[in-house]
């Protein structure tokens, strides 16, 4: 233990921090972490603090690295074919920094980051923010997520067609916005 509290103690708080962290509150994985020993009363090192986000950005290095079987490929397709590619995530500063160094970075043409415009899906200005960027029509699009964000019924709204992809463990069982199943 890093910084000598349970793991349940301190898990409970990263995850009540999400938001902060996701909108940019919180600059960092240090100063989201100091604000958990302030809240559970810790008094950590500096040493501590950064030992700990060291620790966390290794393990939002691997997380942002990997990439869901097929995506390059399909992205590679897409870009090859002419249609413009966007992202959207609720994400860490920490993610930011390693995504120029994704295999999927190339591939997209506007990445739209939560903490770097301060706003979380499923707010739609994330979504009017991709599509500027792109220089598209909501109507012209087709948004493709895991649903974790409520951000599918967002696109829905907006004018895209959503599709909601489930991860390949649930037999890459594919849903459109209205909730309607069919298999790739």
């Amino acid at each position: 233990m890093v910084l000598g509290v349970s793991h349940a103690d301190y898990n409970s708080q990263w995850i009540a921090a999400f938001n902060e962290r996701m909108t940019g509150t919180a600059e960092n994985f240090q100063a989201c972490i100091k604000n958990i020993c302030q809240r559970l009363g810790l008094q950590a090192t500096e040493e501590q603090i950064d030992k700990a986000a060291s620790i966390r950005f290794e393990m939002t290095q691997r997380e942002v690295m990997s990439c869901r079987e097929g995506a390059v490929e399909t992205l590679s397709y897409l870009k090859k074919n002419g249609c413009k590619t966007g992202l959207i995530s609720n994400c860490s500063s920490e993610a930011t920094r390693v995504w120029p160094e994704t295999l999927l970075a190339p591939l997209i043409d506007a990445p739209v980051f939560s903490c770097v415009e301060g706003i979380m899906k499923p707010d739609p200005r994330l979504f009017q923010i991709a599509l500027k960027r792109l220089n598209v029509r909501a109507a012209n699009c087709l948004y493709i997520a895991d649903g974790m964000s409520q951000e599918l019924a967002t696109a829905s709204k907006l004018g895209m067609q959503a599709i909601l992809l489930e991860a390949p463990h649930n037999n890459t069982t594919v849903k459109t916005g209205t909730e309607q199943p069919f298999l790739l």
